[in-house]
């Protein structure tokens, strides 16, 4: 018996810090424009490394039963299991501590910095409907009607009100790694502060896409996003004022 749990723990040690070493080099992010994505990106990696060992012991385990144990021919009955109470109470006491602290790190601690957002210095009101979106600007009295493209400045911290004249939508910048929906006679804020510049054209995680089937128009709602410099914001306010 000894002997086969050696053999197992060994390829469990192997396989986890092949795994772990994966994760901490090579990166599987999109591109992460805003402060709110970093903190969740990091949530993400914590869940990561914390799930790679639970994950390779069950396959390592499974994969070396089917091999030791399986069997030999079309008549033959495997190896029988027998129950180890020992076994049993340290896999429930460790995946239930496990559990519980991811509960409170990045859960509860995650939420907390999410909703521990600044005041607003850019106010946006976003209305959704089949299958636009309508984006005003009430601080430069801009309003867009079917705006093809929101322009945002990077290092402000925004407050998006959402809203929708007609079904559910929902507002989603995967660069941004946020989403919220767009519900009828309903005002929903979301916020976020866009720390990176780019647009959907140099990569397409810049836009914003609708979440939510709404409709046979679901698959084309979306807008293209911009972050720019302040300036580059301000001067493009006034160019769609002089358009308007």
């Amino acid at each position: 018996m000894w002997r086969h749990i050696g053999i197992v723990t060994a390829a469990w040690v192997v396989l986890t810090t092949v795994l772990e070493m994966v994760v901490a080099n090579v990166n599987i992010y999109p591109v992460a424009a805003s402060e709110e994505a970093n903190l969740i990106d990091e949530a993400f990696q914590t869940l990561m490394y914390l799930a790679i060992p639970v994950f390779t012991l069950v396959v390592v385990i499974i994969v070396y039963s089917l091999l030791r144990f399986r069997g030999r021919g079309p008549a033959d009955e495997g190896s029988p299991f027998r129950r180890n109470t020992g076994v049993a109470i340290a896999w429930l006491t460790i995946t239930a501590g496990l559990s519980i602290f991811v509960i409170f790190n990045p859960g509860l601690t995650g939420l907390k910095e999410l909703a521990s957002h600044p005041a607003a210095q850019l106010e946006i009101q976003v209305e959704a409907e089949q299958w636009h979106w309508n984006v005003s600007y009430p601080q430069y009295g801009v309003y867009i009607e079917e705006a093809e493209e929101m322009f945002l400045p990077a290092g402000q911290a925004v407050r998006v009100e959402l809203t929708s004249t007609d079904v559910i939508h929902s507002f989603w910048v995967p660069a941004f790694r946020l989403k919220q929906d767009a519900v009828p006679g309903q005002v929903n804020n979301l916020y976020f502060t866009p720390n990176r510049i780019g647009n959907f054209d140099e990569d397409f995680m810049y836009r914003v896409q609708c979440a939510e089937l709404c409709g046979t128009g679901h698959a084309r709602m979306r807008m293209r996003l911009a972050v720019v410099e302040p300036e580059n914001f301000e001067e493009w306010i006034a160019q769609i004022k002089a358009e308007q």
